[in-house]
């Protein structure tokens, strides 16, 4: 079990409270002289504690009587959950760098992988087909080439940036909005499990405090200070992956957008940010890799040349170029019969040249 110093204890007995921000930890420990205070108060911290703690100030007294410092450093020890805090000699430099670090962070995983090349990529909870489709092929690029994904567990494009990573085996870190007993969503148990094995599962939050409204775009200035830069592939107007991006502003990231179609809603702030020259353009991930100063891997190609394609083949997957189209717009334009149709469709599918989307739509790999 690890041995914490007496003020590291005093922080993270304080985040086991959810009304605990980096602002009311600053408060609180300024009536202190010393962080180890809290467990012996004088009569005159305790005044001033009641100020800054107004009706929470009973609870956590109550709380401070009753603490078993053994029984929870033991639950975390058995569950593989390590704490580093501002006070502690491995608390991650990166930090320092918000106007409100986090003063505890509860860790499953590698915490070196805070000072790797990372990049943050967040966006829509409900991306379209072309937005799963393109998270998918620039994580796995980015992953590939060396730069570990952090994102923030969320459905959608977060899920996909952490899957994506962990199927080319690279690397991942996902920052929780929540305890490590309220992971949410809770579809994403799974996921958060092959992620503390493999790359790095963080959060500010104690043990049983649950994910709330506020709690997410406030997590998400740790996903900012953890990464050197900032993908949104796609996300709607008023999207949350824009507190990221407003983070990144104040700490000087930059932030890359994907531009979707502009009939789309799920594309509003993505396109946005690019037309108001918020953000930087990224249509392929090598605009990125060479943010990171690095010179890609050569990968297998998968699109074949166009002569390794029978002519119906061909024609089809000139046709899919331009976008996604569904099977009704490639037999009107090739004129093909519907069963040729299938057969070049489904072998193109089986060769990996071409993927099928929900609503019978198809699209370029």
């Amino acid at each position: 079990m690890i041995n914490y110093t007496l003020d590291e204890q005093a922080f993270i007995f304080m985040s086991q409270f959810e009304f605990m921000t980096s602002k009311k930890f600053e408060d609180v420990f300024s009536c202190l002289d010393e962080a180890r205070d809290l467990f012996s108060l004088t009569t005159q911290q305790q005044t001033q504690l009641k100020q800054v703690l107004g009706k929470n100030y009973d609870r956590v007294l109550e709380a401070l009587k009753n603490f078993d410092a053994e029984k929870l450093y033991q639950n975390l020890d058995k569950r593989g959950i390590k704490c580093t805090t501002i006070a502690s000699e491995d608390y991650p430099y990166v930090f320092f760098k918000l106007k409100e670090p986090p003063y505890v962070i509860y860790y499953i995983g590698d915490l070196k992988l805070v000072n790797c090349k990372n990049l943050a990529v967040v966006g829509s909870r409900n991306p379209s087909p072309y937005g799963k489709i393109i998270t998918e092929k620039f994580v796995k690029k980015l992953a590939e080439n060396g730069i570990c994904i952090v994102s923030g567990l969320a459905t959608g494009i977060d899920k996909i940036a952490h899957e994506s990573s962990l199927a080319v085996n690279g690397k991942t870190i996902a920052v929780l909005g929540g305890g490590f007993d309220h992971i949410f969503p809770a579809l994403n148990i799974n996921l958060a499990r092959e992620i503390a094995k493999k790359g790095l599962l963080i959060t500010e939050y104690g043990l049983d405090i649950k994910a709330a409204k506020y709690t997410f775009p406030y997590r998400n200035r740790i996903i900012a200070a953890l990464s050197q830069a900032i993908l949104i592939p796609e996300a709607k107007k008023g999207s949350g992956s824009l507190y990221t991006q407003s983070y990144g502003d104040e700490l000087g990231i930059d932030t890359f957008c994907i531009p979707g179609n502009i009939t789309s809603e799920l594309s509003y702030a993505t396109n946005d940010l690019i037309k108001r020259n918020c953000v930087e353009a990224a249509t392929c991930p090598e605009d990125i890799l060479q943010k990171f100063g690095i010179k890609p891997t050569k990968q297998k190609q998968t699109v074949q040349k166009l002569e390794q394609y029978t002519m119906e083949e061909s024609l089809i997957v000139n046709l899919l170029k331009d976008g996604e189209k569904d099977f009704e717009f490639l037999q009107e334009k090739t004129q093909f019969s519907t069963q040729m149709l299938n057969i070049s469709l489904t072998s193109l599918e089986i060769r990996g040249i071409i993927k099928k989307l929900a609503g019978n739509g198809y699209i370029l790999c």
